[in-house]
């Protein structure tokens, strides 16, 4: 993978600035085009990072749920942030999704056995159970990406430091085919906010919403060490005028929300 300088960075950042659209989530793969993602939340694993974070927070407090009962509380809690229309979104690409292999790189790393311990208290045998279940719902709707990984970077997306509300995100890839892997970090820890409560409605003991934003930092930092490790990363943040900031981040180290 080619690491693009940072006036690269700029000028991608620059003309590709597009409004945020909460009514989905989409993986950070920067192959999505941008009629693929079209301003969707960011997240690596799309709708199934989502469903591992709470499966890790759930598991690290000792409350066994299995594969399909958190599919399920996750699609009815969408279904009342989002909307009734929603789908569990995910992806694959082409070259795995012709030999049937997980095409989403956060699911399949998860769902490595190697991998066991880099992705909290989550086992490879809980994420193939977790990817089946999702995978299977008649309500999964999955995206097949075109092309091998060329991302040149990572970006963590944020809203500028004053705003209430969050109005632009990214697109991953533009029109020459550069692409950036893209995490919007403040929409989705928002996200989680408006999901948690619903998912732990009926729980003796209710989801922790911080404990959710844990257990996704802890995955996604586990993905970006396997797929990213030699990229730099960038703190993005876009105000609501679309004016932005860019601040060079430790490695594959993403900050918090604000």
């Amino acid at each position: 993978m080619a690491k693009a300088t940072r006036e690269e960075i700029k000028k991608f950042v620059k003309e590709n600035l597009t409004r945020a659209n909460n009514s989905r989530i989409e993986c950070g793969d920067g192959r999505y085009t941008p009629e693929q993602s079209d301003g969707a939340i960011r997240a690596f694993g799309g709708d199934f990072g989502m469903v591992m974070a709470l499966a890790g927070a759930l598991k690290d407090k000792g409350t066994l749920l299995s594969a399909d009962e958190i599919v399920a509380r996750y699609l009815n809690a969408v279904k009342k942030v989002r909307g009734q229309g929603t789908k569990l979104y995910h992806h694959t690409d082409t070259h795995n999704h012709a030999k049937g292999e997980i095409g989403c790189g956060h699911a399949a790393k998860a769902s490595s056995p190697e991998n066991d311990g880099m992705y909290g208290s989550l086992t490879a045998d809980d994420v193939r159970a977790l990817y089946e279940s999702f995978s299977q719902n008649p309500e999964s709707n999955l995206t097949v990406l075109e092309g091998e990984h060329q991302e040149k970077a990572v970006l963590f997306v944020h809203g500028g430091p004053d705003d209430a509300d969050i109005h632009y995100s990214l697109n991953s890839m533009d029109e020459n085919g550069n692409m950036y892997f893209v995490v919007d970090m403040d929409r989705i820890n928002r996200f989680i906010g408006e999901v948690v409560p619903v998912f732990s409605e009926g729980l003796p003991t209710p989801v922790a919403e911080n404990g959710v934003k844990k257990s996704f930092l802890k995955q996604m930092q586990a993905t970006a060490d396997l797929l990213a490790s030699g990229l730099d990363t960038f703190k993005i943040s876009i105000d609501g005028k679309g004016n932005f900031s860019m601040n060079q981040l430790p490695k594959n180290r993403p900050q918090q929300s604000r």
